[in-house]
Parts: structure tokens; sequence; C-alpha cells
């Protein structure tokens, strides 16, 4: 309590909360008061040598070991921390010259992650079980030069149109300041399901552009600029590139069907455009949309197969529209490319 007690009087909550280096100082009372029943033991039963280390091992058996599922845990996620941390760096080396970084819905505090969506098994009343990446009070700008990059300016912002479901770090901003951030500065999105950070300029390309000559249109939302498809060892690359004509009312979502020649469909990879980065809130005519999808061919044998594209309302499963050439194309899908595995 007298190691604490400095950290609980004069520092603000969310330093005393941020901070798991504050815990060192604690951990030496806490190591203390456990001692004490050893002390007591070795004076009551005059025991030494041997067998008072042996009863030290015992007793540090039975505090360890309950706590050894949530010790592990924890682990896991300091090593998550710094794995954000260190991309933070690279992004920083990375990133286009000239251009601030802005960190969008970095954790300040994340109890859960993909791999552990139900957090720690916490083996004791109280404790913050997760990983800390960017305390209140410090500096992204910091974590990026301290991780390998350069000095440059950095800063961090939320952006509630995400719904983020952890604790983040910076101001709130509201949909014309993630437009505007994404215009001027190279602004990077921190997904938890991912568990890293997001290009959003690979994802949206906010503007006003003209799209010549569409490859194809859906319904009034969406035109299809372009879009390639590669086969690589076991796996399909697939990028499309999408102009928004309108905002619909609904999130549309993409899919991508690889057929083989007998018309049988057999890989599939469904989701809203630019991977759910651009919320509809923020979509307006002219804006750009970037599809990456990576499909998984290692189930199929070798042979020749082709590529389609569409575009559907997620609510009801209905296909939009879709026209090329001023026809309405079969079953609404853009047969995009062949290619053989």
């Amino acid at each position: 309590m007298l190691a604490a007690l400095p950290s609980l009087l004069f520092l603000a909550p969310a330093y005393v909360y941020g901070s798991p280096r504050l815990s060192y100082l604690p951990a030496v009372g806490v190591g203390l008061l456990w001692a004490l029943p050893l002390l007591w033991l070795r004076r009551r039963l005059r025991v030494g040598g041997a067998a008072l280390a042996v009863l030290t091992g015992v007793a540090a058996g039975a505090l360890l070991w309950p706590a050894r599922p949530f010790v592990v845990c924890q682990l896991d996620f300091y090593a998550d921390t710094s794995r954000m941390a260190r991309q933070m760096g690279a992004i920083g080396a990375t990133a286009p010259a000239g251009r601030e970084l802005v960190f969008v819905n970095a954790p300040f505090f994340f109890s859960s992650t993909a791999a552990r969506p139900d957090g720690c098994p916490s083996a004791f009343p109280w404790t913050p079980t997760g990983g800390i990446l960017i305390p209140p009070y410090a500096q992204p700008r910091d974590f990026v030069r301290f991780n390998g990059g350069p000095d440059r300016a950095a800063t961090g912002v939320t952006f509630a149109g995400y719904a983020p479901g952890w604790r983040t770090f910076g101001p709130e901003i509201d949909g014309d300041g993630l437009r505007a951030a994404a215009g001027e500065s190279a602004v990077y999105v921190f997904d938890l399901g991912r568990g890293n950070f997001v290009d959003l300029a690979a994802a949206w390309q906010p503007g006003n552009a003209p799209t010549p000559s569409p490859l194809a249109t859906f319904g009034d939302a969406l035109a299809l600029a372009g879009g390639t498809a590669t086969a690589a060892s076991e796996t399909l690359n697939v990028r499309l590139d999408w102009r928004v004509l309108a905002a619909p009312p609904f999130l549309p979502a993409v899919f991508v069907h690889v057929y083989d020649d007998g018309g049988v469909l057999v890989a599939q990879s469904d989701g809203p455009p630019a991977g759910g980065l651009v919320p509809l809130a923020l979509w307006r005519p002219g804006d750009g949309l970037s599809d990456m999808r990576r499909l998984d061919l290692s189930a199929l044998p070798p042979g020749n197969y082709v590529v389609a594209v569409g575009v559907y309302n997620p609510a009801d499963g209905l296909r939009l529209p879709a026209v090329a050439g001023g026809a309405r194309l079969p079953d609404d899908v853009w047969w995009l490319q062949t290619f053989t595995k």
C-alpha cells in the first residue's frame, strides 16, 4: 500500500490505469506480503536450509500455477502490442514523404483479439487484462521514432463511424474530418480483427473524378472501373476498382465467385467494398473504392476457371442490376477473367 500510495494520490486515473510500469513498485509490497507467512513458518517450525527451500518452492508453486493461463495470455497481449508498435515504426518509414501520419482508432487499451476474443481468464479479484498501445499521456510521433521509423509528424484520432470496440487514442473527429485527413495526410486505420493498421488510401480515394467507360455498372450505386485476377501458387488475388455513382440506402456487398468448366461454384469471397473501411455515410459520387480479395485455391484440382463479380443487398440477397454496353448482364454478373491452375 505504501508503494502504491504516491501513484494513487498524485497521478491522473488514466496514467495509473494505462502504465504497466506502475505495477512494478506495488509488486514489491505484494512480494513482501506473500513472504510474511514463510518467515512466520520458519520461526515457528525452526526450519532452514533445504527444508526452507522446499517450503518456499511449494508456496511459490501454489501462487503461480493457478495464474499460469493468465500470465501466458497476458504475454500474448504484450507480444501483440509490441508488434503493433513496430508496425507504426514501419509505417513511418514507408508512408509517403511530406505527409503527416494519422493513426485512426489506435488502441489505448484493448482486451480482446481475433485469437483471444474473450480476453484473458483472470486469476485475481481485480486486474486489467489486455494490452496498452498508446496511453493518453504519450505521443504517436514517439512510437514511430522509437520503433525504427523516422522522426516525422504523427497524430492519433478517433472515428466512431468504425464502431471500435476498444478504448481508442486521440480526439474524436467526424466524417468530414476523416475525409479531409484522407485527402491531405497518410491515414492508417486500426482494425482489431486484423490486428494491425490498414492504409486507408489503398481502399478509399475521395474525390470527384469521372469514370470513363466503366466495365460495368451495378444499379445506381457502383461502377466497376477496373479489375484483375492473378493466380499465384495456391491463392487467387483479385483487385477491383470501383467508382461511387451515388450512395445507396444500404451498404452493398460485393461477391467474387470462381467457377469451374462445368459452371460449378468452387470458391467465393463476399464482403463490403473497400473491406468495410469506408462506411456508407462517407460515400460521395466520384469516390474511388478499391477491393483486394484473396481466395484459397488449394482444394481445387488443376484446370480452367473463370472469375465473376457481382453486387447485392446483404439484407435479402437480391443482386443489383448489372449493365455493360447498355445491356443487362445475365444473372447480374460481370465475368471478370479466366485463369488456369
